[in-house]
């Protein structure tokens, strides 16, 4: 996902300096919001007419989120699973489709 992207690439530019990872962390967030915009945007674009996509944006929106949150809680669990320091990036991602 481009949350564990984002946050495997900011542990690897942060590994000697903690405290650097605090205030990249804003910008990782911004990136994976605007990269995640553009996919749904292209995505909604390209399933527009599809049988399988709903024509109702409201329903539209609402499956894309139901299936984001199911990703979303699959990942936290894998994480915990491995006891991953990637738990972190993938419960902020959960928390963020909740406030969808």
């Amino acid at each position: 996902s481009l949350g564990m992207a984002g946050a495997a690439a900011l542990g690897e530019v942060t590994a000697d300096s903690p405290e650097a990872g605090a205030a990249l962390q804003r910008h990782v967030d911004d990136w994976e919001r605007a990269a995640c915009r553009t996919f749904f945007q292209s995505y909604r674009k390209a399933m527009a007419g599809h049988p399988s996509f709903p024509a109702d944006p409201a329903e539209a929106e609402a499956l894309m989120t139901l299936f984001l949150a199911e990703r979303s809680i699959l990942q936290v669990n894998d994480a915990l699973a491995r006891d991953s320091a990637g738990i972190g990036a993938a419960m902020r991602h959960l928390i963020q489709v909740a406030r969808r």
